[in-house]
Parts: C-alpha cells; structure tokens; sequence
C-alpha cells in the first residue's frame, strides 16, 4: 500500500468532531482570536471572521480587509489587547488608522498561528505520533513556559499564548518529538 493510501485510509478512520451548526464559523474554537472579538454592531464580528477565512493563505491581504470591516466601528479583543507586545507597538501609533492597522496585524496573526496549530495537530494525529514538543525561540515567557518540553497529543498547552511578549504575537508550535 502506498503513503498516499495509508495515509487517506487512515485518517478515514479518525472520529469526526460534531460540530454545533447553530454557532458561527468564529465561535466554534472558543479559545481563538475572532472567538474573543467583540464589535459595534455585533454582527461585524463574523464579517471580520469571513474577511479572515477568504484570505486565510495570505496574511497581508487579510488585515486589510479585516480593517475595511472594522473601520470606523467599536470593537475589542481581549486576546490581541493581552499581549504586550500590541500595547507597545499601539502606544507608538499616532492615528487611529494606524492603530487599527496593528489591532488587525495582531488579530490576523494570533487567529492564522492558532488554526495552524489545529491543522498540525490534526496530521500528527493523522501520522499517529505520539509525543510533541514546542520549539524554543519565541520569546523568553514562551521559553520558560513550554518550551523544550515533551507533550502528550491529549495534554497539550494552549497556543498562541496570550502571555506571549514577542512583536507581533507569538510563533510557538508543536513539532514531533523524536527519542
């Protein structure tokens, strides 16, 4: 049999997650960035999740048009506005533009780190591995807290983390751990 077969064949046979079709795209992943957004009107919060999900694979492109969506209306998210690396870099804006500019940056950011985690997950899963480790180099708390250490697929650690001090969110994520 070959990889491409084994490996289509196996992930046949892993549980599918029920999925609530009553909750908005943004909402199913309570732990997520959009998950934490919270805007004036409301119902902007999952045009903003679908600004983001259309231009996913490029990063740059979906802060624009998450921004477009959010301009010149009221919101907050307590995961960008926890990390202090956006209090640094809003504290040097001078516009609000520009401050909306890095809200999304970090938005986008958190939200694309935290759904690539999923789908990482998702294939070690797929490849049946049955330890990870996060690598070090994100930013000293992200260092001490989870770092270098090794983790079970059911006892992982959240990430992004929200204490992350690293400009510009945190890049934390699982890789196999070899012995």
């Amino acid at each position: 049999m070959s990889l491409f077969h084994r490996v289509k064949h196996e992930s046949a046979e892993l549980p599918t997650a029920v999925v609530d079709s009553t909750l908005s795209p943004r909402l199913r992943h309570p732990s997520s960035a959009f998950a934490g957004l919270v805007t004036d009107p409301p119902e902007l919060a999952d045009e903003a999740y679908g600004a983001f999900q259309a231009n996913s694979l490029t990063p740059g492109l979906a802060e624009k048009h998450v921004a477009a969506v959010l301009d010149r209306h009221g919101y907050s998210c307590l995961p960008v506005e926890a990390s202090p690396g956006f209090h640094y870099e809003v504290a040097r804006e001078w516009s609000d533009l520009r401050r909306l500019r890095v809200f999304c940056r970090y938005l986008v950011q958190l939200q694309f780190a935290y759904e690539s985690n999923l789908r990482n997950i998702q294939a070690l899963r797929v490849r049946r591995v049955k330890r990870v480790m996060v690598l070090p180099g994100c930013c000293d708390v992200c260092d001490a807290a989870v770092a270098g250490r090794r983790y079970r697929l059911n006892d992982l650690p959240s990430l992004p983390r929200r204490d992350c001090i690293r400009h510009g969110g945190c890049l934390c994520a699982y890789v196999p751990f070899i012995e």
